[in-house]
């Protein structure tokens, strides 16, 4: 930065930038961890971080450690995009560090709900969903139970691709309302839970 009484002085100065970077979701988000601590995954997976909406709409990913509740805010935060307002539990990992310091960096705003009220977070509802899903992906494929984390994030996609008796959605599928673009079911008419698995397993590999 140079200055009229310093015009040969250079400085750099750093920028925060990141909530330009982003885009914006036009919801706010709940943010919740699920827990699966007697069958660890395939993936030496524990448990999942859960972010949904009040409409049906979520992302699942699956972590070894609530301590990397940051790296999924992360992920969500560079795939999909940055929601006004993140309303999560009392957690210290989601409270504090970096949960709460990438959340203001973004310009997210953190809140929390009442305590003792676990109704108030619409993620109790969805991780209920999710279970319920994930089991009869699993029952139905003959798929062992180690596959779990497969399964829940292929129900994740197929929730918010699915129409829900909702108000709020007024007749679309939640990814239409998030996202304000036509939702492509294609992947998920011509693939089911096996493919899905092995094309997850193949991209990130």
């Amino acid at each position: 930065v140079r200055t009229v009484m310093h015009p040969t002085l250079s400085r750099c100065f750093r920028t925060n930038d990141r909530m330009l970077r982003y885009r914006r979701l036009p919801c706010n988000l709940y943010s919740n961890t699920m827990f699966c601590p007697k069958i660890k995954s395939a993936r030496g997976y524990t448990m999942a971080q859960i972010f949904a909406t009040d409409f049906g709409w979520s992302r699942s990913y699956p972590m070894t450690r609530k301590g990397e509740a940051h790296e999924a805010l992360g992920l969500l935060f560079a795939r999909e995009s940055v929601p006004p307002k993140m309303i999560v539990d009392g957690a210290k990992e989601m409270k504090l560090g970096e949960f709460a310091w990438k959340c203001k960096e973004a310009h997210c705003y953190l809140r929390s709900t009442e305590p003792y009220c676990p109704w108030s977070s619409s993620t109790e509802c969805e991780i209920r969903e999710l279970k319920k899903g994930a089991a009869r992906k699993l029952t139905w494929s003959g798929a062992p139970l180690r596959l779990w984390c497969f399964a829940l994030e292929y129900e994740s996609y197929v929730r918010l691709h699915t129409e829900h008796d909702i108000f709020q959605l007024d007749g679309c599928v939640p990814e239409i309302v998030v996202s304000g673009k036509t939702a492509d079911i294609n992947p998920f008419c011509e693939f089911g839970f096996w493919e899905f698995s092995s094309l997850l397993v193949t991209h990130r590999s």
